[in-house]
């Protein structure tokens, strides 16, 4: 009968600590509710507090679009590890471009750019298309005046020895010859792949190779 009694206790003490942890946690979120009434109240009352939470939201927003255009696209980069591994796998571009061929006689180097030249080329036309950018022929006269584009037509000076350069010279229209016509893409097309990363989260343009 003790041992009942005793365990008949216990039972009830353990009921009303845990009555106890319900109604603490209860009136928790009840105090936590009618604080934030409260103060969602005084800013609509408070001019000074409303203003002060608009800034904070404000100064949120500008550091969240501001790391957000500092990051780097995802895509993009994806797309430019894809290309490496594309361009390593066919051509060995890596490979020739690590590598010091200084020591290489002129003959070596050609055979290898040969190789390199055909990889890169069979992955360069497969994912990106390309078209020049100037109409006119290499040779061909063309006139820039004023106002013209920089970012589509650059300038080369070539002044015979001892002569100098005024502004009246330097100001458009200018007049001269095609030198190179320039590119300009017309299409991309990179396989959508999956990046392959080490343990340690590095990207992995070419993988180690084992001969078994």
């Amino acid at each position: 009968m003790d041992i009942f009694n005793i365990s008949l206790r216990s039972w009830e003490v353990w009921q009303i600590i845990t009555l106890g942890v319900i109604i603490g946690a209860l009136l928790n979120k009840a105090i936590s509710r009618i604080r934030a009434g409260l103060l969602q109240k005084q800013r609509q009352e408070n001019p000074f507090v409303k203003k002060i939470a608009e800034l904070e939201e404000s100064l949120r927003a500008a550091s969240a679009s501001a790391s957000a255009q500092a990051l780097p696209s995802p895509q993009g980069s994806l797309e430019t590890l894809v290309l490496l591994s594309l361009f390593q796998e066919k051509g060995r571009l890596i490979d020739f471009i690590q590598r010091d061929i200084a020591t290489f006689s002129d003959e070596e180097v050609g055979r290898v750019a040969r190789f390199v030249h055909q990889g890169v080329n069979s992955v360069f036309r497969d994912c990106i298309s390309v078209e020049p950018l100037a109409s006119q022929l290499e040779g061909e006269l063309v006139v820039l005046e004023k106002g013209y584009d920089p970012a589509v037509f650059a300038i080369l000076r070539d002044p015979s020895p001892g002569e100098q350069s005024s502004s009246d010279s330097d100001a458009p229209p200018y007049s001269g010859k095609v030198v190179h016509r320039g590119w300009k893409i017309k299409s991309i097309n990179i396989p959508k792949l999956i990046a392959n990363q080490d343990e340690a989260g590095v990207a992995v343009i070419a993988p180690v190779l084992i001969k078994v």
